[in-house]
């Protein structure tokens, strides 16, 4: 069987499986699961990719990351700061630049957020077995590795590398 058909599968199979026993799609069902938490998807999301900073980080540079819109990163940094979860912060060398940095009351209500998150993954990852993990952990960075790998020479030279060549 080809690594084509081997994908095409794998994928056929979640979709199905995943619309089965839920009957909508893994991304509705995180979205209800953050909204147990007052968040949307992308509030969540952004907001756990806050907590994990040291440092500031401006909105676009956020949005292009998680792959959302500027305006809507615009939308969701006005949101937090009403909320007093972030404030923004001109940057030093560039005052057309702000900086989204997180308050104390904005960190501990991502911090809330990230452990809810986290006990979601430690209970699924109690009913997989150490080995599979490891496993998965290991072909998914295989894979991502490779897929980075076939867009720089996409970008070098207009074609995907092939193996052998």
């Amino acid at each position: 069987m080809s690594h084509e058909t081997v994908f095409e599968k794998l994928d056929e199979r979640f979709l199905k499986t995943a619309k089965k026993k839920t009957g909508t799609s893994m991304d509705e069902r995180v979205s209800r699961l953050y909204a147990q938490k007052g968040f949307t998807l992308e509030t969540g999301r952004t907001l756990r990719f806050l907590v994990g900073k040291d440092a500031s980080d401006v909105p676009g540079e956020i949005a292009d990351i998680l792959g959302i819109s500027r305006s809507q990163m615009t939308g969701i940094a006005d949101h937090f700061e009403k909320l007093g979860y972030v404030e923004r912060i001109r940057d030093k060398d560039d005052r057309r630049k702000q900086h989204l940095v997180l308050t104390d009351t904005g960190r501990a209500v991502a911090q809330d957020l990230e452990d809810f998150c986290r006990e979601f993954h430690l209970t699924v990852s109690d009913y997989i077995e150490d080995d599979d993990l490891i496993t998965y952990f290991k072909v998914k960075k295989q894979i991502e590795s490779e897929m980075l790998d076939q867009l720089d020479a996409y970008e070098k030279t207009g074609s995907f590398r092939k193996k052998g060549e």
